[in-house]
């Protein structure tokens, strides 16, 4: 019981589809991952391995064409896909937020960005509108917005890319959520401005004790603020550890290939490494394991049965035939 009260979400064997005029694209295929309490869960992948379908699947922001076929999603215990698009409007914002990947377009540009920050509370909480403002002020002074009264009026294309990352930060946090999705937060930023950004979240995790899922292709970003790490590939988990086991000891041929592309990772050539091929079409996935046509390890096994996810120890288990009869 005490290790189950520690979980703020529990994501069981969830499938996405996507129904689209050319077929059934398996978008997440079986999918499982948990987040405790205060703690920062990396997500990490190519483009087009499921990591932001998985963040849209948790919040039900699915597009038209994509639907939750299988699994549960359970926010400290309670399935949210038993609830209704009501039930969910009030679990947005409130329980979970999200950042979503360009601040520039999840912005409205008519609105001023105090306005927008101060929605979010007055949707979910009984608050008169100056009570509200002042705890807009409030969350931009802790998410680092100088000058707070003057940027509370300002609109978002007055506002550099950094602060409007931060003014996405704060309408994410505004409602105190128990979980924070930051879908590529720092994408769009240049390395100083996404090192603030990166230490301003794990601040507020150690303030404010939110759970956050880093939904990432940066491993960079995964080593400075994770706690552990889901790999993706194909829609599919491949490989989980405990952040340091994973660098220091990655399994996965698709994991050491992400970390060899590092750069400063292979310091013996002039040239950055690239992982051969490209990501699978999933309205086709490949027969076996879905990263074999790509694998420099690839064994006979692997073209035709896919393998199942091996528990190696308490820390890490990894998808891959090379570990069926124990560690390697």
């Amino acid at each position: 019981m005490e290790e189950t009260s520690k979980k703020v979400l529990e994501v069981n064997n969830l499938s996405t589809h996507f129904f689209t005029k050319k077929g059934e694209v398996f978008a997440v295929d079986n999918v499982s991952i948990s987040v405790d309490k205060g703690e920062i869960v990396g997500i990490v992948g190519e483009s087009g391995s499921g990591k932001s379908i998985t963040s849209l699947s948790i919040m039900q922001l699915l597009p038209d064409y994509g639907k939750i076929i299988n699994g549960t999603i359970m926010l400290e215990g309670k399935n949210l896909l038993e609830y209704n698009n009501k039930q969910m409007s009030l679990v947005r914002g409130k329980d979970i937020s999200m950042i979503f990947q360009e601040p520039m377009t999840s912005l409205n540009p008519v609105y001023t960005v105090g306005k927008q920050v101060k929605e979010a509370l007055l949707i979910h909480n009984n608050i008169k509108n100056q009570e509200a403002k002042e705890e807009v002020l409030k969350i931009f002074n802790m998410v680092g917005i100088g000058d707070a009264e003057k940027r509370y009026n300002s609109y978002p294309h007055q506002l550099s890319g950094g602060l409007r990352q931060r003014v996405m930060i704060a309408m994410a946090l505004i409602c105190k959520p128990k979980l924070l999705i930051a879908d590529e937060p720092t994408t769009a930023l240049d390395v100083t401005i996404e090192a603030q950004i990166l230490r301003l979240l794990a601040n507020l995790r150690d303030e404010t004790g939110t759970s956050i899922i880093m939904i990432t292709h940066n491993l960079g970003v995964v080593a400075e603020v994770c706690d552990y790490v889901y790999v993706m590939y194909a829609g599919k988990i491949v490989e989980q550890s405990d952040v340091f086991e994973l660098y220091d000891n990655p399994k996965h041929p698709y994991t050491k290939g992400l970390l060899k592309a590092m750069p400063g990772r292979n310091e013996c050539s002039n040239r950055l490494y690239s992982i051969k091929g490209m990501v699978p079409n999933m309205a086709y996935p490949p027969l076996g394991c879905r990263f074999n046509q790509r694998c420099s390890e690839v064994m006979e096994i692997c073209k035709k049965e896919e393998p199942p996810l091996i528990k190696i120890n308490d820390k890490c288990s990894v998808s891959c035939w090379k570990y069926k009869g124990g560690v390697r």
